[in-house]
């Protein structure tokens, strides 16, 4: 099933694939569960071929001495990155990092997608943690924007987290170009009724970004005019920054 859906990711032009880990955390029993995730890391990689990057979210599911068993289990499937594998520990994550260098593993370490601690891009910047994942909807872009910059200069990668809202698939591929270090736009297929955002294209892992006013989104503004003629409108707060 997953790697059917892996495959169907690839025929829509992905070349970059992330896979739910951690379901010995809660959803199975720590071992079956554990062994469920190595599997399913496994069976990506030979669906997609090798030149796809992998990169797997535990959620926090996981322990420092998990995320070493399962990375080791899967050393030749070449994962990209480890998201949240543990709630933020500077001295576990120290410990992992170095693990990962004395296992000649090519894994970054990546956090921050949800309630993350407050120094987080300071341990980021002390060498804990590779790469920040700061949600692009709940951060803002343009917040994204400055700390992207700050986090060049320290040398650790930007990777705005984005999931379940059509925003971050249109914002990304315009604050990618102003980060040197700007990792993977996170793509999630959505349809929205009544906004036609078919001036993105993904070709061969890439997001074509249209070059057009308003981030390239064309209105039906027939379907508007007949919701406004059916329910009226009314003002909504602004959501993000």
């Amino acid at each position: 099933m997953i790697q059917s859906q892996a495959l169907e990711g690839k025929a829509r032009g992905h070349r970059a694939y992330k896979i739910k880990v951690g379901r010995g955390a809660m959803h199975m029993p720590l071992d079956k569960g554990t062994e469920r995730d190595i599997a399913i890391i496994n069976g990506v990689r030979e669906a997609v071929g090798p030149e796809a990057k992998i990169m797997i979210d535990a959620n926090n599911g996981y322990n420092l001495n998990l995320i070493k068993y399962v990375l080791k289990a899967t050393a030749h499937s070449n994962i990209t990155w480890i998201e949240e594998a543990f709630h933020e520990d500077p001295p576990l994550l120290e410990n992992l990092k170095n693990w990962i260098q004395s296992e000649g593993l090519n894994v970054l370490v990546t956090d921050g997608e949800g309630d993350s601690a407050a120094q987080i891009v300071d341990w980021a910047k002390q060498g804990y943690l590779d790469a920040i994942q700061y949600d692009i909807l709940h951060y803002g872009f343009h917040n994204w924007k400055n700390l992207g910059r700050e986090l060049d200069k320290a040398n650790v990668y930007t990777a705005p987290h984005s999931y379940g809202c059509v925003y971050g698939n249109y914002v990304l591929g315009h604050l990618a170009p102003l980060i040197k270090g700007f990792l993977f736009i996170e793509w999630d297929e959505i349809n929205v009724e009544g906004i036609d955002g078919s001036n993105y294209i993904i070709n061969e892992g890439k997001v074509e970004v249209p070059d057009k006013p308003g981030f390239g989104i064309e209105l039906d503004h027939d379907f508007y005019t007949k919701m406004v003629e059916k329910s009226g409108w009314k003002r909504c707060k602004k959501l993000v920054g």
